[in-house]
């Protein structure tokens, strides 16, 4: 007799901690009322859906390959005749390939890269209008077959791969753009064009239609600053700046070389023109850097190298560090950050 009471009591005691669970679930489920948004009560299997959903395994981050699907982006870069076979070839060679579409922006035709050719003068004081033309070319050609567009020169150093993770948490419906956040002539800031900028499909389709071909007073054509006035432009047509930075308060992207950010070797005008601050030793940059300035040929390939080849044995980097960014210009301490890999 004794024994078949207990036996009792353990059934019982199984039976009210299921029901407890249900209930539990009813309440992450519905609102505090038991009640579905129509008003009708939770049922059972509603109740169960959701216990499998608290005990089915977490979701799994998107690899780099199934990004490239996924968040497709076309890169330009601004390149010259002279520089093809040097510049422009190191970055065929290194991270142009991993784009899902690169295209050279020069004047004269080449074999060597896949390139555009525009009809425009070389210079700096041509770089709005080949700029301008390279969107057109890029709009005309382009614009519904990829989600975001990179803008980058031939001596800039782009990791394709954390630009897409970085957009992946973004819609390319919407009217934005990243890069590295400048804070003058522009009233929300513009971006760097030599650290490279990446516009939304919605920014492009707005920059061309409501900018440059209804010949808005703010949107120039040539001359001035190129990265200054496309920015100006995508003001006036409602595009917004994002927070480009890390989890951290980091940036990803980076107008000079990493040397130069790691040191802090950085001129004057920099430190009163960047938007969150300068900062430099391991403060500068993000571990999930997007792009760096004034790399040569060679040190394209190094990077390449370092960035896709080099391992540390037993060293792995499982940290997430596509979180909110922290205030306007501050850095949070690395203990902050949260262990995606080990719990």
């Amino acid at each position: 007799m004794e024994l078949r009471l207990g036996i009792r009591e353990v059934f019982w005691t199984m039976a009210c901690v299921c029901a407890v669970q249900l209930l539990l679930m009813s309440n992450l489920l519905t609102d505090r009322s038991g009640l579905y948004s129509n008003g009708t009560r939770l049922g059972w299997r509603a109740s169960m859906s959701g216990l499998k959903a608290v005990f089915r395994d977490p979701p799994r981050p998107a690899t780099a390959a199934e990004l490239y699907s996924k968040v497709r982006v076309y890169c330009w870069v601004m390149t010259m005749p002279e520089n093809i076979a040097t510049k422009a070839t190191a970055v065929w060679n290194t991270w142009g390939k991993r784009c899902n579409k690169v295209v050279f922006m020069t004047s004269q035709p080449t074999s060597l890269v896949p390139a555009a050719v525009l009809p425009v003068a070389e210079g700096r004081e041509h770089l709005t209008a080949k700029t301008v033309n390279a969107f057109n070319y890029t709009y005309q050609h382009y614009l519904n077959e990829y989600d975001w567009f990179l803008k980058a020169d031939d001596d800039t150093f782009v990791v394709v791969e954390n630009m897409r993770y970085f957009l992946s948490k973004f819609a390319a419906t919407e009217p934005s753009f990243y890069g590295f956040h400048f804070k003058t002539l522009v009233k929300q800031g513009y971006y760097s064009g030599g650290a490279g900028y990446v516009l939304s499909r919605e920014a492009l389709r707005r920059l061309v239609e409501d900018g440059f071909n209804k010949g808005s007073p703010q949107c120039r054509l040539d001359g001035g600053a190129e990265d200054a006035e496309i920015g100006k432009c995508l003001e006036s047509v409602g595009v917004k700046t994002g927070d480009s930075r890390d989890y951290l308060g980091k940036e990803r992207f980076h107008p000079f070389a990493v040397g130069t950010h790691l040191a802090g070797g950085y001129p004057d005008w920099y430190y009163q023109y960047a938007y969150h601050g300068a900062h430099k030793g391991l403060a500068c940059c993000s571990d999930l850097s997007i792009t760096f300035h004034y790399v040569s040929p060679g040190e394209m390939y190094l990077m390449d190298y370092i960035i896709y080849h080099l391992r540390a044995y037993g060293v792995a980097s499982p940290i997430d560090l596509n979180g909110s960014p922290p205030p306007r210009g501050e850095i949070r301490n690395s203990t902050d950050l949260k262990d995606t890999a080990h719990p």
